[in-house]
């Protein structure tokens, strides 16, 4: 199944990129409807199925398999939605020119999107709905970082300098 496919059952309802506010003008409307109608032929094409459309199918069936109380048989917090919500936003906004994360449940109801590159180098980035972004990253020995910062509508530049510290270094 492609993410194409998965639209009709997408929770937000909005289909490709999440909610676009509608303007109040028929002509705003009509704007809204070109960029999502623009957002799906692009997902249908091999290069978005390979750089959005797959990793989205895997964020939702992630939150599929999480979504219930006590989902790994430990008393693991459930995966909301509005965490769904915000991985896709978070995925929909990372450099086109990173490589696509592994997507990992966490036990507190978080989604991380995690980056591996050997025993010293990985980058975690974790959301849980609350418009914050945890981090974590080694970037060799001795060299590591971890906070939080908001996350509203687009990457924080101390992420993406994260993301770019760890894929050129």
């Amino acid at each position: 199944m492609n993410a194409i496919a998965t639209f009709g059952h997408y929770p937000t309802g909005a289909g490709t990129f999440g909610a676009i506010p509608p303007g109040v003008s028929v002509d705003a409307q009509s704007i809204c409807r070109k960029l999502l109608d623009v957002g799906q032929y692009w997902i249908a094409s091999a290069s978005g199925q390979s750089r959005y459309g797959e990793p989205m199918l895997a964020l939702f069936e992630l939150y599929e398999r999480c979504r219930e109380s006590d989902w790994d048989g430990e008393g693991a917090d459930p995966i909301s939605i509005e965490a769904l919500l915000e991985a896709n936003k978070l995925l929909s906004s990372l450099p086109s020119s990173m490589p696509t994360p592994e997507f990992l449940p966490e036990a507190s109801g978080s989604i991380a999107f995690e980056w591996y590159r050997g025993r010293n180098k990985v980058y975690v980035i974790s959301v849980s709905g609350t418009k914050t972004i945890e981090y974590a990253g080694l970037f060799g020995y001795g060299n590591e970082t971890h906070g939080k910062v908001n996350f509203e509508d687009s990457m924080p530049l101390m992420i993406r300098n994260h993301l770019l510290q760890f894929f050129l270094a």
